[in-house]
């Protein structure tokens, strides 16, 4: 049987409008008559978030969130702590929205007047499908590494066209550019320029707008073509490390962000061993800068991983936010002069490179 939750999200002004701030009260209503408990959780990083959220879960038959909303903002709900819902952006104002429990995941359709953002659920289905028969492979550790790639870039080509369809029928929706912000940490496409550019003035004026021009703007400085910037880091042994010095001294140079709780980054580690020490004779290199705030962490898991190639640390992540990595692990291959020619590679596109090239 579905489970039909109406979400009512009522959104009105404070009586004094001398500080321009909207009251924001969140009703969940639940026609089950049962108990069930809700957690607002934000989607992006705290740039795109302007305003407090409520950030403790309430439980109840009939409940209420109150808050203070002045930019549209992008959550998702966690219901019962067991159902993450797709994200939704609250706008100051009116807001309705309707959750449908259906095969084990909560479907949300908007009732009020934003209802051209239901093409959200369109979004959904369109490349959801590949990237849940990726989720199996990799999970079941079922396919080859071929196969989960294709799949996975399957999936980011479909999501892509969709944001594409999607701007061009609403440019003036935040839910194309939201879409974009979700997107970029886990790497720049060429596409996500021209969505941006094609959006109305007025969202490209505001300030998320505003924000996700500066984070496309880091994220293009480590786009193809390039070139990698000068950075000096301390390697595992306190010493200043010039990373330009390595790539110049090497006809290839994997440079990979990741820190020592990571479990992807871990997980390409045994792949990566492999293949340094397979072509590091023939003018391969990685450097892997650690984002560890804590460098005894680094330290421990570089010791308890035995990896093999240049480890450094920017525990302040200076390097990092030049480009606006918040995705982990994010890399970059480039060549002696220091051109990137690659980002955010696989191991097994990474494999391939390297055996057609070296």
């Amino acid at each position: 049987m579905k489970l039909i939750i109406i979400l009512g999200i009522l959104m009105s002004s404070i009586g004094s409008l001398a500080f321009g701030q909207e009251k924001t009260t969140l009703n969940i209503l639940f026609t089950d008559g049962k108990q069930h408990s809700v957690k607002i959780e934000k989607v992006l990083g705290n740039q795109y978030y302007l305003d407090s959220l409520p950030e403790k879960a309430i439980n109840g038959k009939d409940i209420l969130f109150n808050a203070v909303i002045r930019n549209p903002a992008y959550v998702s709900f966690v219901i019962d702590s067991n159902y993450r819902t797709h994200p939704v952006v609250l706008h100051p104002g009116l807001n309705i929205v309707q959750a449908r429990l259906f095969q084990n995941r909560y479907q949300l359709i908007r009732r009020d007047k934003y209802l051209e953002e239901n093409a959200m659920g369109a979004y959904n289905n369109l490349f959801a499908n590949n990237y849940d028969i990726y989720k199996y492979l990799r999970d079941h550790q079922l396919g080859n590494m071929q196969m989960k790639d294709s799949l996975l870039n399957l999936s980011y080509n479909n999501t892509d066209t969709a944001v594409s369809i999607i701007a061009k029928d609403y440019s003036s929706s935040y839910v194309p550019l939201y879409k974009v912000a979700h997107l970029l940490p886990f790497g720049n496409r060429p596409i996500f320029r021209e969505i941006y550019n094609g959006l109305d003035t007025n969202l490209k004026n505001s300030k998320i707008g505003q924000i996700l021009d500066l984070e496309l703007k880091k994220a293009e400085q480590g786009s193809i073509g390039n070139e990698f910037p000068k950075f000096s880091l301390t390697n595992r042994n306190n010493v200043v490390t010039d990373l330009n010095t390595i790539i110049n001294n090497n006809k290839f140079t994997l440079i990979d962000y990741w820190y020592s709780n990571c479990g992807p980054c871990i997980a390409q580690f045994t792949v990566l061993a492999e293949l340094f020490r397979t072509h590091k004779e023939n003018g391969f290199s990685i450097v892997g800068i650690s984002v560890d705030q804590d460098q005894k962490k680094w330290l421990k898991a570089v010791e308890k991983y035995q990896i093999p190639w240049t480890s450094l640390i920017d525990s302040k992540k200076n390097s990092a936010d030049y480009f606006g990595i918040t995705a982990y692990p994010s890399n970059f291959l480039v060549d002696a002069s220091g051109q990137i020619i690659s980002t955010n590679m696989t191991t097994e596109s990474l494999r391939k490179f390297l055996k057609e090239n070296m």
